[in-house]
């Protein structure tokens, strides 16, 4: 009986979303798409940019070359990385970038469904959950955060955490410092922007020796997830993987 209520009331939900959101595709405005397919149709979905070899054994970067053998970039060569290694699930273009901009923007939450189940999906092909102790979001700074109402990282890292059990912890690692986007800056500028930006709060030192995974929902120089690293490392982190939903 309860089940039967529950499975009544999300299609009520589904219906009175549909009223808001009419049953047609939100990205290319053409498809039919419904709610339970996250408004994006077959043929948008397809048109979606996996991540695939060759990148960067470190950061991920995709190469466009025919390149066979493991290799380092030149970017990972020239600056001191402090994780262990990034991966993200899709090419920050076309679709993904329309949907990501809605999803913080625009509170566009009927979305978080489609961008947690490509990132899951892609994690669990290339990582084993025993070996990881927690996962940590990239936090926002408190301001930003009121100003948004959420946290896109902590969003996406409860879904992942939901998958693969390992338990998330948002409370070790704090952003203490508003920083102005980093859309328009280059690599250098970045690093100086984010600089002294997050602060750990561990007094038990929990966070020593541990494997931790971080996440967030874009990364593109990388800056924001070194700098998380970098704090991370100094509170005697043992290793630490970068994920992000998309890659710029």
């Amino acid at each position: 009986m309860f089940k039967i209520k529950l499975n009544w009331l999300k299609s009520l939900l589904e219906d009175l979303v549909g009223l808001i959101y009419p049953n047609v595709c939100q990205f290319c405005e053409k498809e039919i798409a419904t709610a339970r397919e996250g408004y994006v149709c077959k043929r948008c979905k397809n048109d979606i940019k996996y991540i695939e070899p060759p990148f960067c054994e470190q950061c991920g970067k995709p190469f466009g070359g025919s390149i066979t053998v493991k290799f380092i970039c030149t970017d990972c060569k020239i600056s001191k990385i402090y994780f262990d290694r990034a991966r993200s699930a899709v090419g920050y273009e076309g679709i993904i970038k329309k949907a990501v901009h809605l999803y913080k923007y625009k509170s566009a939450l009927w979305i978080e469904p489609m961008l947690a189940e490509i990132l899951t999906t892609t994690m669990q092909k290339d990582l084993n959950p025993t070996d990881w102790d927690s996962i940590i979001p990239v936090p926002l700074h408190f301001a930003k955060y009121n100003e948004r109402g959420f946290n896109q990282a902590e969003r996406l890292s409860n879904h992942i955490s939901k998958i693969t059990k390992i338990p998330m912890n948002k409370k070790v690692l704090k952003r203490v410092k508003y920083t102005e986007t980093q859309t328009t800056l280059d690599r250098t500028k970045r690093s100086e922007n984010v600089k002294n930006a997050f602060i750990v709060k561990d007094k038990t030192g929990w966070l020593k020796g541990k494997k931790i995974i971080l996440v967030d929902d874009v990364m593109t120089t990388g800056a924001t997830v070194n700098e998380c690293a970098r704090m991370l490392r100094r509170a005697g982190v043992a290793k630490i993987d970068v994920w992000t939903f998309a890659r710029g």
